[in-house]
């Protein structure tokens, strides 16, 4: 016998068979793992409501209606559903509202009531035998008048998924039978091991779509830069600016950082970018050795003549000023790699060179310092003696005259005595028979 039970997570309906009770199950509309119930109960198809053991009807869909439910809705449905069909709470027997009996605020049928009444406290069989297995989670009877409805698809149960195992006594306490539970679970585990490795196996396709997604995502939100870096550079490098090109080429490198790209067409395009980059590259280097290949060989020369010149300082600045240009350049050409070479070995010889002629000046200027001797005291003449010896007709007035001459600003200079003048040696002239001239003082002497 089939019976349709809800999803507790998407609310959806399902059939199942009646053994199917007490498992674990997926539904088939959201794909989640639910707990089938063992215990069938009716529930409202609007409000919620438990209707197992109220009075209660069915619309055409066959969902149980409460008697609240049922009087509000429209007046349309009413006038074509104007006799609800009802079911005895004992033996789910349909019957109309005028067969109807109420006990205990339970809906019976004739037979039903009659049986609960003829019997004082007794119940139907369904339910004597329910009350005896009070314990255990709540099944319904399978009579011959339920196999008849079945047959005659009038009779379809439907169960809540958020119902629990539980047996109801005669007071209507509930009471919870674990043995009877742990006895059904540990029946059903083997479907519950692999239930679980399926949701464990689902858990996984689910985390590698996801992270494929977040890939495809990153795909799509930078395709259309991808594709306008490599346009830009093709366009640069066509024009001539190549080096340009090539950084425009970089960058879109730089955007993609290796990534895996799962897009076979813009797996292509970077592949394309990358191989272009690549060729550019080479015509840049060789571009840059073209053009400064005959400056570095000048500036060679002239740091050779200096060098030749003696100026070591300016020779070493001019062979690192080559190094500078290079800037650490991979270069192909034999003859610009041999005049690199030969700058930075001139740039250590320059230097070696302007440090040892330093050192060899500063201890030249220490020896001559320390074996000049003072020079020797000579023979002292004053004013007053060079008067006495001058001639008779020579005046005594130009040693004054020649100190003023000597004086830096042109004015002369009163003489002071001879006593109060520092005197200065005087080498000794040859004895001739020319008279003797007065000596001539500078600034220097006062």
């Amino acid at each position: 016998m089939s019976i349709r039970v809800r999803c507790p997570r998407c609310w959806e309906t399902a059939e199942v068979s009646e053994k199917d009770l007490g498992k674990q199950g997926i539904c088939n509309s959201c794909g989640s793992v639910v707990t089938i119930p063992h215990k069938l109960t009716k529930v409202c198809f609007i409000c919620g409501a438990d209707v197992t053991h109220v009075r209660h009807a069915k619309d055409p869909d066959n969902n149980y209606l409460c008697q609240s439910c049922w009087q509000a809705r429209n007046p349309v449905q009413r006038a074509m559903f104007s006799v609800p069909a009802l079911e005895c709470s004992a033996c789910h027997a349909r019957l109309s509202e005028s067969d109807s009996y109420e006990h205990d605020g339970r809906t019976l049928c004739r037979n039903c009531w009659t049986r609960m009444r003829d019997g004082g406290d007794e119940a139907p069989a369904g339910e004597r035998e329910a009350k005896e297995k009070s314990v255990h989670p709540l099944e319904r009877v399978h009579d011959d008048r339920e196999e008849h409805h079945a047959a005659a698809g009038e009779h379809h149960a439907q169960s809540d998924a958020h119902a629990q195992p539980a047996g109801q006594d005669a007071g209507g306490e509930v009471h919870w039978n674990l043995r009877r539970l742990l006895a059904r679970r540990s029946a059903g585990s083997p479907v519950a091991v692999i239930m679980a490795c399926l949701a464990l196996a689902a858990s996984a396709v689910l985390a590698v779509m996801q992270f494929g997604d977040s890939a495809g995502a990153w795909e799509r939100e930078h395709h259309a830069e991808i594709i306008a870096l490599k346009a830009q550079a093709e366009i640069l490098v066509a024009v001539g600016k190549v080096r340009e090109g090539v950084e425009k080429y970089n960058e879109l490198l730089r955007l993609v950082n290796g990534r895996r790209i799962r897009s076979e067409a813009l797996n292509g395009q970077i592949r394309a970018a990358q191989a272009a980059a690549e060729i550019a590259s080479k015509t840049v280097v060789d571009t840059w050795e073209e053009e400064y290949r005959p400056r570095i060989m000048v500036m060679r020369g002239q740091a050779e003549v200096l060098s030749a010149l003696g100026r070591h300082r300016e020779a070493a600045d001019k062979y690192s000023e080559i190094l500078r240009l290079a800037g650490g350049r991979m270069v192909r050409s034999a003859l610009l790699a041999e005049e690199l070479r030969l700058a930075r070995a001139g740039v250590e010889r320059e230097l070696a060179a302007g440090e040892a002629e330093r050192r060899a000046e500063s201890g030249s200027a220490a020896v001559v310092s320390s074996s000049s001797p003072p020079p020797a005291p000579g023979p002292v003449t004053t004013v007053a003696q060079a008067n006495n010896t001058a001639p008779a007709t020579q005046p005594a007035a130009p040693a004054a005259v020649a100190a003023g001459a000597g004086n830096g600003n042109g004015t002369a200079q009163t003489q002071q005595p001879a006593s109060e003048q520092p005197q200065r040696p005087q080498a000794q002239s040859p004895q001739t028979d020319a008279p003797a001239r007065p000596p001539v003082k500078s600034i220097f002497d006062f």
